[in-house]
């Protein structure tokens, strides 16, 4: 596991995001402690797996995107989506690619309207709603992260509002 890390971050020149150590998370009612948010719950998603921070986020997905990070066969996977019908994905109904698969071998793809196609992925854990999208080319993303208050995370049109003024897209 250390060269694939390795392999990873040489080519972003990147050092270590590990927080094993603690970082300082702020407590209702005021204060803050150091807690070690690399453990999670035992939610059974894939998502939980990376800890991370905005700015870390948007380099890696740009590296990704720009072909700077994968040997080029495997870089056109990250862009081969199966034109196959959704499967039990309720976020999958906007935009013209509407309940048709979104999801690559690492990306998942968001077409909220005609000529606007973003690539990125998101993530949920009770108290944390996050993405990361940018366009394909790298020349405009976004990394948000809201701290929801109940289990059921952001709703959508809150999501959607962050997304659509970062890329200029018609309101719902």
């Amino acid at each position: 596991m250390q060269n694939r890390t390795a392999a990873l971050r040489s080519p972003l020149d990147d050092t270590p995001t590990d927080r094993s150590g603690g970082r300082a998370v702020p407590r209702p009612g005021g204060g803050s402690d150091p807690v070690d948010v690399t453990r999670q719950s035992p939610w059974p998603w894939a998502e939980g797996g990376m800890v991370s921070t905005a700015p870390d986020l948007e380099r890696f997905l740009s590296a990704l995107l720009r072909g700077e990070l994968l040997p080029p066969a495997r870089q056109a996977e990250l862009f081969a989506v199966p034109d196959v019908p959704n499967f039990r994905n309720q976020n999958c109904g906007l935009g013209p690619t509407a309940d048709r698969a979104r999801f690559s071998t690492g990306l998942m793809r968001s077409t909220p309207e005609p000529g606007v196609e973003l690539w990125g992925e998101t993530g949920s854990r009770p108290g944390c709603t996050s993405a990361v999208f940018a366009t394909r080319d790298a020349s405009r993303d976004l990394v948000y992260s809201f701290t929801p208050t109940s289990r059921q995370g952001v709703p959508f049109p809150v999501q959607y509002r962050v997304a659509a003024a970062a890329f200029d897209l018609p309101p719902l």
